[in-house]
């Protein structure tokens, strides 16, 4: 037999190992009481993984027999074989062969580490191709490397196929954190949005919801979501990544100054800062010491900004994604229907949240002719399409309750959809100078007590 070190070789000569193969279909078929081995083995393995067609078909019948529970051996595997018609006369000399190639199970940890080296090194020699055909047919940058970075995902990943667990392996846990709940503990609470009424509704942002915010023109959607930005990336140090197809960048962080200075736009713009420059400064320093990221790139399309998003996760971590917004991005390819471009915009936005596993917060336009009704906004007045709604576990609307030359603006934040609660109507303040949005203290104890929110402690309260 050979060593170890024989069992591997020159890569670049060839993506597989016949010897390899045989070992680990030679410990399934000696496994003698080691069930462990064989558990392992076929819950990591499929026929795909194995190349050669001898090897694919015994372990195809060693698969059919595992998944029944009987147990794998020379006269199992011999029965099937012969059952199924398709046995030559080299099955019996094979079997035998890869019975006696391998003196024990105790090495299959490292039989199984070559098979599915070598397998996902196909694999990715596949995704290579795949890349040149998706070139060579004329698809763009952002396409094809999100593409292949789809499928080496699923490459790195795929090692070892997850068990259906039985409900009494997650009924005790839960049950424990009902108790905790019920004793003032909460572990659940999602990201703060700097808004205790709303969090208490929300119970935070959730990963991987998707959150509309809409509103009609200058009504405030961007000083909200900076807002949000700034109570997650400045008083709870999240990493937050905000994607501006509107705005430039030094426009942002002019507002985020005013912000949490707290002092007139229009007197930061003429320099009148003189009585607030400490204040101002302290700003500064705290800016730069977040984990803030603006990206200000008219062009972005879905795709690109979560290959963004991945690359920003892997180097510095990520909570929060907010966008700027939903109709500036640019369709991966574009349809000629705008309502369809928009729905699959929609989509690949609840895509992005789940993949990335973080609250994204998407800013809507209304439709316009919202601007001469005089009503609340609903989920019908989602411009371009009702895909939004669809796609989306959060649905908020902004509606101004005062004029538009108002220096201090009542604003109703409307819950208009919350997949996993109930609907509400949360009164705040909006000053319009400093882009500052407050929650009015009265209404908001008079809504908690209406909404009939979890009755508990605000000592014990996780914000």
């Amino acid at each position: 037999m050979r060593t170890k070190k024989e069992l591997v070789p020159q890569r670049l000569s060839q993506l597989n190992n016949n010897e390899a193969e045989q070992c680990i279909l030679g410990c399934l078929l000696i496994d003698d009481g080691n069930f462990e081995a064989t558990e392992e083995i076929m819950l990591s393995l499929t026929v795909q993984d194995f190349y050669f067609d001898i090897n694919k078909k015994i372990f195809q019948v060693m698969k059919s027999l595992f998944d029944k529970g009987i147990k794998i051996d020379f006269v199992s595997v011999m029965d099937v074989v012969e059952r199924q018609g398709y046995k030559d006369n080299n099955m019996v000399q094979t079997l035998t062969a890869y019975t006696s190639i391998v003196p024990s199970a105790a090495n299959y940890r490292y039989y199984l580490k070559i098979v599915k080296d070598y397998s996902n090194l196909r694999r990715t020699e596949n995704i290579c191709n795949l890349g040149n055909d998706l070139i060579k047919s004329g698809k763009n940058a952002d396409a094809v490397i999100s593409v292949l970075q789809d499928e080496l995902t699923k490459v790195t990943e795929g090692s070892l196929t997850a068990e259906c667990e039985p409900i009494s392996s997650s009924a005790e846990m839960v049950f424990e954190k009902i108790k905790r709940r019920a004793n003032g503990e909460y572990d659940e609470f999602g990201l703060e949005t700097g808004f205790k009424c709303l969090d208490k509704c929300l119970w935070g942002l959730q990963k991987s919801d998707l959150i509309i915010v809409a509103a009609r023109a200058g009504v405030g959607k961007t000083a909200f979501a900076l807002n949000v930005i700034s109570h997650a990336g400045l008083k709870n140090n999240k990493k937050v990544a905000f994607f501006s197809l509107e705005m430039p960048r030094n426009q942002i962080l002019e507002r985020l100054f005013s912000i949490n200075a707290e002092i007139s736009n229009f007197d930061l713009k003429a320099g009148r800062i003189s009585n607030k420059f400490k204040v101002i400064e302290g700003v500064k320093k705290e800016l730069i010491e977040s984990k803030i990221f603006i990206d200000d790139e008219s062009t972005n399309t879905v795709q690109s900004m979560t290959l963004k998003a991945k690359r920003l996760k892997r180097k510095e971590g990520l909570d929060l994604i907010v966008i700027d917004y939903l109709q500036f991005i640019k369709p991966q390819e574009k349809s000629g229907n705008r309502f369809q471009d928009v729905g699959e915009i929609a989509r690949e936005l609840k895509s992005m949240a789940r993949e990335l596993n973080v609250p994204v917060i998407a800013l809507c336009q209304l439709n316009r002719q919202l601007d001469n009704e005089d009503r609340e906004p609903t989920l019908a007045d989602l411009r371009e399409s009702g895909e939004i709604e669809n796609n989306a576990d959060i649905v908020m609307f902004l509606n101004s309750k005062s004029g538009r030359a108002a220096e201090v603006k009542d604003i109703d934040l409307i819950i208009g959809k919350f997949r996993n609660g109930a609907l509400k109507t949360i009164r705040m303040t909006y000053q319009g100078s400093c882009f500052k949005f407050a929650e009015k203290e009265k209404s908001q104890k008079q809504k908690v007590e209406q909404i009939e929110l979890v009755p508990i402690a605000e000592d014990n309260l996780p914000f």
